[in-house]
């Protein structure tokens, strides 16, 4: 008997996730990010799909021509297993039916519009978080999703602000030399004290040779990191 294997095929494209994203990170799901999605669910996984349901369904066959073979069609064994076979969802099923259709996520994006232009913009706040806070976390969880990172996986509404500010000082490291120049032409050495306000986080920057020291507003805006020059009136200034 040929040896058989399901493919079981797994999605790549983030969107697989889409049923456990939050409403602000549905709203930021571009067409084009779905058009992608749908050809490779079209192709790879629609394919990998009916290839498994028949692997699966000449298995059943295979098993049931067995026992009737050795039992006969109207033995309780037969009827046994043909009724559970019949009846009980595969692992094939359980597989393929947890991810989501293009249309599914075509209408989870239509809902989370809706619900956040009811809700003025922010994710409805629970366990008396304000909405100031909510700011935050939304703009938190547009970042680190900007960045490759899995809703659910990666992090949670609960520590998106945590993990969000310990990826700053990695990140800095591309722009503190270009938006304030070291006087000496040395490297810029971050500070690991990296804290975060409200709704702005900022950051003490010094030059390896001690030649300079610079505070920056850092924030997440629109999923974007922006920084700028610190403004002790505002907390933060306009970006540099």
């Amino acid at each position: 008997m040929t040896k058989q294997k399901l493919i079981l095929y797994k999605m790549n494209h983030k969107l697989k996730d889409a049923v456990h994203l939050p409403t602000n990170a549905l709203t930021l799901i571009s067409d084009s990010d779905i058009d992608v999605y749908e050809k490779e669910f079209d192709k790879e996984f629609k394919e990998s799909e009916s290839k498994d349901n028949t692997t699966v369904r000449e298995a059943k066959d295979s098993i049931l021509n067995g026992i009737r073979l050795v039992f006969g069609r109207e033995s309780k064994q037969y009827k046994y297993i043909e009724r559970n076979i019949r009846c009980e969802p595969s692992l094939v099923g359980n597989h393929y039916q947890l991810v989501p259709t293009p249309r599914k996520i075509r209408e989870l994006k239509e809902s989370a519009i809706t619900n956040m232009k009811t809700n003025g913009g922010f994710t409805v706040a629970t366990g008396g978080v304000d909405s100031s806070s909510m700011s935050e976390i939304d703009d938190s969880i547009k970042f680190l999703i900007s960045n490759n990172f899995e809703y659910g996986k990666d992090f949670s509404s609960h520590n998106a602000v945590a993990i969000a500010t310990a990826l700053i000082p990695e990140m800095l490291e591309d722009h503190v030399a270009n938006l304030i120049p070291c006087p000496q032409g040395e490297e810029w050495e971050l500070k690991s004290n990296v804290y975060a306000c409200t709704t702005k986080n900022n950051i003490s920057v010094d030059c390896d040779a001690g030649c300079h020291s610079q505070k920056l507003s850092v924030s997440f805006e629109d999923g974007v990191l922006e920084i700028g020059k610190y403004s002790e009136e505002e907390g933060y200034s306009e970006n540099g």
